[in-house]
């Protein structure tokens, strides 16, 4: 593997893509950050510093033209999504896109068939099929190991936004693709045609718990969310197997993220 070139990865989103991809990409032997994009140059530049990137700019078609960049990571908010991918893509670039992947399916498939007619790779960052745990239980379940599968109960009970004094973004926003529903539940709609197949039909309920949240930019006043924090989800899927998903951000003592498999 070391006597195979490296792949050179841009980086555009600093604040998930800074704490997550970033440390993913440097650890990997086949991947190397590059590029590093922001919308403020300076912080483009103090990242790109302090982690010996080559390149840092604010401008994303001069990114993409870099010769030395063959893909893009993108984990910048997801009303931002669709164009900033359509640009790697018509630039001939790789793409891993974060969920939730764009505001709509229909930006999705455009994408998708965008990377399909140029030859690319575009991908969406649902890290849990490469996890070894996870790809145990698949092995699991193919074998046959809980016998007929009768009921999936899944919780993603969390305590990340419970405090309502963290600040009020674009996360707090429905049309800028903020919300639990998108950000965790984008995972478990993946998982759950991944390791036990499609669905059939499905209903829910989403709701928000702290409708306000303090502004930092405004000086702390509060300003609405329309985004959903908890979501109840109940799915049938194509063989008839029940499923239960339960996600919530805003759960002290939440019991965290569970999947159970009964047969």
């Amino acid at each position: 593997m070391s006597n195979q070139p490296k792949i050179g990865v841009a980086l555009v989103g600093t604040g998930f893509g800074q704490k997550i991809h970033l440390p993913g990409f440097s650890h990997h032997p086949r991947t190397e950050v590059v590029a590093v994009y922001n919308r403020d140059l300076g912080k483009a530049k103090a990242i790109a510093d302090a982690n010996n990137i080559p390149y840092a700019d604010n401008n994303l078609e001069r990114i993409v033209s870099l010769p030395e960049v063959d893909g893009v990571s993108i984990s910048t908010p997801p009303f931002l999504h669709y164009d900033m991918g359509k640009m790697v893509l018509e630039a001939g670039k790789h793409l891993l896109l974060e969920k939730p992947m764009n505001m709509n399916a229909n930006e999705t498939k455009e994408l998708y068939h965008l990377a399909a007619a140029k030859g690319l790779v575009a991908i969406a960052d649902f890290e849990f099929r490469f996890i070894p745990a996870w790809q145990l239980l698949a092995e699991y379940l193919q074998q046959g190991y809980v016998g007929k599968t009768r009921f999936i109960k899944i919780d993603w009970l969390v305590v990340s936004r419970a405090n309502p004094e963290r600040p009020w973004n674009w996360y707090s926003r429905k049309h800028m693709g903020g919300g639990a529903l998108g950000a965790v539940g984008s995972h478990a709609f993946d998982y759950i045609n991944w390791l036990f197949g499609p669905v059939r039909r499905l209903c829910g309920h989403l709701s928000c718990a702290i409708p306000e949240r303090p502004d930092p930019v405004s000086g702390g006043v509060l300003k609405p969310v329309d985004a959903d924090d908890t979501c109840m989800i109940m799915l049938e899927l194509t063989d008839g197997t029940t499923c239960q998903l339960s996600i919530s951000s805003v759960t002290y003592q939440g019991r965290g993220h569970w999947v159970e498999v009964y047969g």
